[in-house]
Protein backbone atom coordinates (compact mmCIF):
# COMPACT_ATOMS: atom_id res chain seq x y z
CA UNK A 1 0.00 0.00 0.00
CA UNK A 2 2.45 2.49 0.80
CA UNK A 3 4.72 1.86 -1.98
CA UNK A 4 1.68 2.19 -4.42
CA UNK A 5 1.06 5.44 -3.06
CA UNK A 6 4.52 6.85 -3.87
CA UNK A 7 4.21 5.27 -7.38
CA UNK A 8 1.17 6.91 -8.33
CA UNK A 9 2.51 9.90 -6.45
CA UNK A 10 5.39 9.57 -9.55
CA UNK A 11 3.08 9.04 -11.85
CA UNK A 12 1.26 11.69 -11.70
CA UNK A 13 3.71 14.13 -11.57
CA UNK A 14 2.74 15.12 -8.02
CA UNK A 15 4.69 15.19 -4.86
CA UNK A 16 4.60 16.19 -1.48
CA UNK A 17 6.91 17.18 0.51
CA UNK A 18 6.66 13.91 2.94
CA UNK A 19 6.60 12.36 -0.54
CA UNK A 20 10.43 13.83 -1.55
CA UNK A 21 11.90 13.47 2.29
CA UNK A 22 10.84 9.91 2.09
CA UNK A 23 12.76 8.91 -1.11
CA UNK A 24 15.78 9.81 0.79
CA UNK A 25 19.05 11.20 -0.28
CA UNK A 26 20.17 9.01 -2.99
CA UNK A 27 16.53 9.83 -4.32
CA UNK A 28 16.86 13.86 -3.85
CA UNK A 29 20.49 13.58 -5.62
CA UNK A 30 19.18 12.26 -8.81
CA UNK A 31 16.61 14.84 -8.69
CA UNK A 32 18.84 17.40 -8.03
CA UNK A 33 21.09 16.20 -11.19
CA UNK A 34 18.09 15.90 -13.28
CA UNK A 35 16.98 20.24 -11.76
CA UNK A 36 20.40 20.79 -13.07
CA UNK A 37 20.18 19.01 -16.35
CA UNK A 38 16.73 20.89 -17.26
CA UNK A 39 17.43 24.52 -16.04
CA UNK A 40 15.18 24.37 -13.64
CA UNK A 41 12.42 22.76 -11.10
CA UNK A 42 10.93 19.62 -12.82
CA UNK A 43 6.70 20.42 -12.72
CA UNK A 44 5.82 18.36 -9.85
CA UNK A 45 8.48 20.85 -7.32
CA UNK A 46 7.26 24.71 -7.73
CA UNK A 47 8.87 27.75 -5.96
CA UNK A 48 5.59 27.96 -4.00
CA UNK A 49 6.20 24.42 -2.02
CA UNK A 50 9.41 25.54 -0.84
CA UNK A 51 9.18 26.39 2.68
CA UNK A 52 9.38 30.00 3.53
CA UNK A 53 12.51 31.42 5.00
CA UNK A 54 13.90 34.59 6.12
CA UNK A 55 17.56 36.36 5.75
CA UNK A 56 19.64 38.63 7.69
CA UNK A 57 18.86 42.76 7.38
CA UNK A 58 19.35 43.64 3.94
CA UNK A 59 18.50 40.69 2.47
CA UNK A 60 22.05 38.93 2.42
CA UNK A 61 21.80 36.08 0.36
CA UNK A 62 25.33 35.07 2.44
CA UNK A 63 22.98 34.94 5.75
CA UNK A 64 20.33 32.46 4.91
CA UNK A 65 17.93 31.37 7.71
CA UNK A 66 14.62 29.45 8.26
CA UNK A 67 12.49 30.96 10.99
CA UNK A 68 9.64 28.91 12.38
CA UNK A 69 7.24 29.25 15.12
CA UNK A 70 3.76 27.19 15.07
CA UNK A 71 2.60 28.22 18.48
CA UNK A 72 0.09 30.98 19.45
CA UNK A 73 0.58 34.31 18.24
CA UNK A 74 0.15 35.89 21.61
CA UNK A 75 2.79 33.54 23.19
CA UNK A 76 6.83 34.62 23.51
CA UNK A 77 8.61 31.56 22.59
CA UNK A 78 11.73 30.50 23.84
CA UNK A 79 14.48 29.72 20.78
CA UNK A 80 15.68 27.10 19.53
CA UNK A 81 18.71 27.24 17.01
CA UNK A 82 19.45 23.91 14.82
CA UNK A 83 22.85 23.74 12.79
CA UNK A 84 23.28 21.05 10.26
CA UNK A 85 25.70 18.74 9.25
CA UNK A 86 28.25 19.19 6.45
CA UNK A 87 27.12 18.83 3.12
CA UNK A 88 23.52 19.54 4.04
CA UNK A 89 21.19 22.27 4.67
CA UNK A 90 18.68 23.70 7.24
CA UNK A 91 16.12 21.89 5.28
CA UNK A 92 17.54 18.42 6.74
CA UNK A 93 15.78 19.59 10.04
CA UNK A 94 11.93 19.66 8.06
CA UNK A 95 10.81 16.63 9.95
CA UNK A 96 11.56 18.06 13.10
CA UNK A 97 9.74 21.51 12.67
CA UNK A 98 5.82 20.21 13.03
CA UNK A 99 6.74 19.81 16.87
CA UNK A 100 9.35 21.89 17.83
CA UNK A 101 8.11 24.60 16.50
CA UNK A 102 4.89 24.43 18.48
CA UNK A 103 7.46 24.83 21.49
CA UNK A 104 9.83 27.07 20.15
CA UNK A 105 10.68 29.55 17.60
CA UNK A 106 13.08 27.28 15.10
CA UNK A 107 16.00 28.98 13.82
CA UNK A 108 17.40 27.04 10.88
CA UNK A 109 20.61 28.91 9.24
CA UNK A 110 22.18 27.24 5.73
CA UNK A 111 26.00 27.28 6.78
CA UNK A 112 28.31 29.29 4.48
CA UNK A 113 28.54 27.75 1.14
CA UNK A 114 25.32 25.12 1.94
CA UNK A 115 22.02 25.29 1.10
CA UNK A 116 20.55 29.07 0.08
CA UNK A 117 23.40 30.82 1.90
CA UNK A 118 26.88 31.73 0.02
CA UNK A 119 30.30 31.81 1.77
CA UNK A 120 30.95 35.86 2.70
CA UNK A 121 34.24 37.12 0.92
CA UNK A 122 36.96 36.84 2.98
CA UNK A 123 35.53 33.34 5.14
CA UNK A 124 38.13 31.38 6.85
CA UNK A 125 36.39 27.75 7.32
CA UNK A 126 36.85 26.51 10.89
CA UNK A 127 34.30 25.81 13.29
CA UNK A 128 34.68 28.42 15.27
CA UNK A 129 34.23 31.39 12.23
CA UNK A 130 31.10 29.11 11.18
CA UNK A 131 29.91 30.02 15.09
CA UNK A 132 30.59 33.14 14.77
CA UNK A 133 28.60 33.05 11.74
CA UNK A 134 25.60 31.17 13.36
CA UNK A 135 25.68 34.37 16.17
CA UNK A 136 25.45 36.86 13.23
CA UNK A 137 22.40 35.06 12.23
CA UNK A 138 20.47 34.90 15.57
CA UNK A 139 21.53 38.59 15.40
CA UNK A 140 20.15 38.85 12.10
CA UNK A 141 16.65 37.21 13.72
CA UNK A 142 16.70 39.59 16.88
CA UNK A 143 17.60 36.38 19.05
CA UNK A 144 19.65 37.14 21.85
CA UNK A 145 19.68 33.46 23.38
CA UNK A 146 18.13 30.15 22.46
CA UNK A 147 19.02 26.51 22.80
CA UNK A 148 21.85 25.38 20.20
CA UNK A 149 21.27 21.88 18.72
CA UNK A 150 23.98 20.32 16.49
CA UNK A 151 23.84 17.05 13.94
CA UNK A 152 26.89 15.95 12.83
CA UNK A 153 29.33 18.66 12.42
CA UNK A 154 27.08 20.91 13.30
CA UNK A 155 27.34 19.69 16.81
CA UNK A 156 31.13 21.06 17.11
CA UNK A 157 29.72 23.64 15.74
CA UNK A 158 27.13 24.26 18.72
CA UNK A 159 29.98 23.51 21.22
CA UNK A 160 32.34 25.98 19.84
CA UNK A 161 29.23 28.79 19.83
CA UNK A 162 29.06 28.18 23.48
CA UNK A 163 32.10 27.79 24.40
CA UNK A 164 32.92 31.69 22.53
CA UNK A 165 29.19 32.91 23.29
CA UNK A 166 28.18 31.38 26.56
CA UNK A 167 25.92 34.08 26.82
CA UNK A 168 24.01 32.98 23.52
CA UNK A 169 23.60 29.46 24.20
CA UNK A 170 21.33 28.54 26.92
CA UNK A 171 21.57 25.38 29.02
CA UNK A 172 18.20 23.22 30.13
CA UNK A 173 16.49 25.60 32.61
CA UNK A 174 18.79 28.61 31.30
CA UNK A 175 16.10 30.69 30.87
Amino acid sequence: MHSTRKRSAAMDSRMSRRDLVEMGGANAAAMALAVIANGGWPRFLSAQTLAPASQSPGGLEDHFYRDDWLGEPWRQPAVAVLIHGAQESSTEWYGWVPRMAQAYRVIRPDLPGLGRSAVPSHFGFSHGNVAKYVVDVMDGGGVRAGRVVGAETGGAIALHLAADCPTRALSHGGE
